[in-house]
């Protein structure tokens, strides 16, 4: 069995300046600028390359960072646009478009694809989706199930009214007993 390899840390993280560095990026900062900073800091020295092996690292994290905050706007535009839309299906339609993204990356290099996370994404998005269909089937059940108790409740206070029961004594029959809230005290909770 092989050993799985170490990641090793760059000298910008083993000198701690981590933060600093990428502070110095986010300016704009010359790579002699940021060495110099470093230096001035740690009195320890760090290489261009170092400086660009770091660059190349930060700035992808930063288009990640920024692809996932446009992917939560444009979730939210929805959302705000259709305030009915099923959270789920909206989700699901997020997710399914990354996935869509990622198989059409893998093409352009795919010896570089990691099908393995690949499938797991496709295995993961199909799991989603399944249960994203069965919480909404739970919901239509429920929703069947309060309206069959609420047709009994209103039977049953039919039934009831005519027999002396004061009208705070029926509401509390209906919230204690059958468990339903009417409608205008449920929209404010």
């Amino acid at each position: 069995m092989t050993a799985s390899p170490r990641k090793s840390r760059s000298s910008i993280e083993a000198l701690g300046v981590k933060e600093l560095v990428e502070n110095l990026l986010e300016a704009n900062a010359t790579y002699a600028e940021i060495q110099q900073t470093v230096f001035e800091q740690t009195a320890q020295k760090i290489s261009l390359a170092a400086i660009s092996r770091f660059r190349a690292k930060w700035s992808g994290a930063q288009e990640r960072l920024a692809r996932a905050g446009a992917e939560a706007q444009a979730l939210v535009a929805v959302l705000t646009e259709h305030p009915s839309a099923d959270l789920v299906d909206a989700g699901m339609g997020l997710l399914l478009g990354k996935l869509v993204k990622k198989f059409s990356d893998a093409e352009e290099s795919f010896d570089k694809a990691d099908l393995v996370e690949l499938g797991f994404l496709l295995n993961r998005t199909a799991r989603t989706d399944h249960l994203g269909k069965a919480l909404k089937l739970q919901e239509e059940r429920l929703a069947l199930l309060k309206k069959k108790v609420e047709d009994v409740a209103d039977k049953v206070m039919d039934t009831v009214k005519g027999k002396g029961i004061d009208p705070e004594t029926l509401k509390k029959i209906r919230e204690e007993i059958y468990g339903l809230v009417p409608e205008a005290e449920e929209a404010a909770a």
